[in-house]
């Protein structure tokens, strides 16, 4: 039963069996409000929702391919005494790396021959672990009470899901897992469908990051096995938002281009002669402004002009740029007196066109399922 503030029920019923809930679509778990937070470095970037929205197409068609009844959810867990006794950091990504390429190399890509899928999250008591779903070869989801597998697992489970228990190990009994430095570990049948174990699975995406350390800048969230893999997140959305930001980007590469006396021929065709010499746009812009050219000139592109007669996407598109064109504009107007005041204010106007466009940005930096 969820609840508002007012204590009303804000829904009655449960959803259907087999159905994604609400929640999966987000993170939505508690966060301490007084713990310090870099809000820059604990947001959710552009490159972990293309990481989430990869991981929830690649297990849909894992489901569609092997069943869901093959799938399995691992979850694996650091056993700290043993890492006290091999003296390595339980908290530290590249020493927990390294045990989980080991068990990569000698586990996931012999006994389930590659197909596995893993996503790092770290929690808020700083300790790390992993979330797996692996295909099994035989069935391990008939025959199981999702009703009471929580309370003793072993009553339903199935003969193939107790092979495959006692094969990866517990704290008891040590096996696979536990050769390769995890502790407490479980690996239970799909409950659900493939779009809700998808959604389920990428949430833990936004957990890991609301929670993540300075350390563990660089790690990489998701990880798929070779015969899994469908693709990679070198892409851009089809949105109205990303289609301006193509035109303005395009419309400032030739700027730059033009400023480093390429000349506007260059565009598109490379050039054969100068400090870079590549027939890629990126490749030059790199050379000229560094390899974060698009992250340290997002103002500027953001602040370049469109074209006379451009043909907007959508009416909101053109309602949002008109507002943040107005908002640029009075900005810039007024910057010299508003630096002048020792406290600088804004109009009731210009505040609710900056409130608009930080509810349009906010809506825009969701999940993008």
């Amino acid at each position: 039963m969820i609840t508002s503030e007012n204590g009303k029920a804000a829904c009655a019923a449960a959803p259907a069996a087999g159905l994604p809930l609400p929640c999966l679509n987000s993170n939505n778990c508690i966060i301490d409000p007084q713990k310090p937070r870099n809000p820059d470095f604990n947001k959710l970037t552009p490159a972990a929702k293309r990481s989430a929205w990869l991981l929830e197409q690649t297990i849909r068609k894992m489901a569609k391919k092997y069943g869901l009844e093959r799938l399995g959810f691992l979850t694996l867990t650091i056993d700290p005494k043993q890492a006290a006794r091999e003296r390595w950091d339980p908290k530290n990504p590249k020493d927990v790396q390294k045990r989980f390429k080991s068990l990569r190399t000698n586990v996931l890509n012999i006994r389930y021959h590659g197909r596995w899928i893993r996503v790092i999250e770290r929690h808020k008591s700083t300790m790390l672990h992993y979330h797996l779903l692996v295909v099994v070869d035989g069935d391990i989801r008939t025959g199981t009470n999702f009703e009471t597998f929580a309370v003793d697992p072993t009553a339903s489970a199935n003969d193939r899901l107790k092979r495959e228990w006692r094969y990866l190990g517990n704290p008891k009994r040590r096996g696979a897992l536990q050769a390769h430095g995890f502790g407490r570990c479980s690996l239970e049948p799909i409950r659900s469908n493939e779009e809700a174990i998808g959604k389920y699975v990428g949430k833990y995406i936004a957990k890991h990051i609301e929670a993540r350390l300075i350390i563990d800048k660089g790690v990489r969230l998701v990880e798929f096995g070779r015969p899994v893999r469908i693709g990679t997140t070198k892409f851009a959305w089809n949105s109205d938002g990303g289609k301006i930001w193509r035109v303005k980007g395009q419309l400032w590469e030739r700027g730059v281009f033009a400023e480093a006396g390429y000349g506007a021929e260059s565009y598109n065709f490379g050039v054969g002669s100068g400090p870079c010499k590549s027939r890629d746009n990126f490749g030059i812009l790199k050379a000229i402004l560094g390899p974060r050219w698009a992250y340290k000139s997002q103002e500027e592109i953001v602040g370049t002009a469109l074209p006379a007669g451009f043909v907007y996407p959508s009416l909101e598109a053109y309602q949002k740029e008109a507002a943040a064109e107005y908002a640029r504009w009075y900005l810039a107007a007024n910057r010299g007196h508003m630096q002048r005041r020792e406290r600088p204010r804004q109009s009731a106007e210009v505040k609710s066109l900056l409130a608009k466009m930080r509810e349009q940005n906010e809506k825009e930096s969701a999940f993008p399922f």
